[in-house]
């Protein structure tokens, strides 16, 4: 069954309603993300300037750059998680 052309409008306006809404609603987790992104990348900017200044990287002082990596990572996978709710609910078929 098609749609007229009006019908098409109208649904298109629901689901920029619908995505408009739910991106509201994750508005302070992104600002969280960006946040901890921030800081992560700042301290990984500040480490490898650390070293580069001392010249000294050991197994041991390789095991810091884990901290900072593995904070942008969960920041990425939260707002990848945010952008498929969106889309799933936007697009539910």
């Amino acid at each position: 069954m098609a749609l007229t052309k009006n019908e098409e409008v109208k649904l298109l306006e629901a689901r920029q309603s619908t995505a408009d809404k739910i991106v509201r609603r994750f508005a302070a987790e992104r600002i969280v993300y960006l946040i901890l992104t921030t800081l992560s990348c700042l301290g990984l900017f500040y480490l490898i300037y650390y070293y580069i200044l001392h010249g000294k990287l050991d197994t041991e002082s390789a095991l810091s750059f884990f901290g900072p990596t593995g904070i942008i990572g969960i920041s990425i996978a939260g707002v990848f998680r945010m952008f498929d709710k969106v889309i799933s609910k936007v697009f539910p078929d």
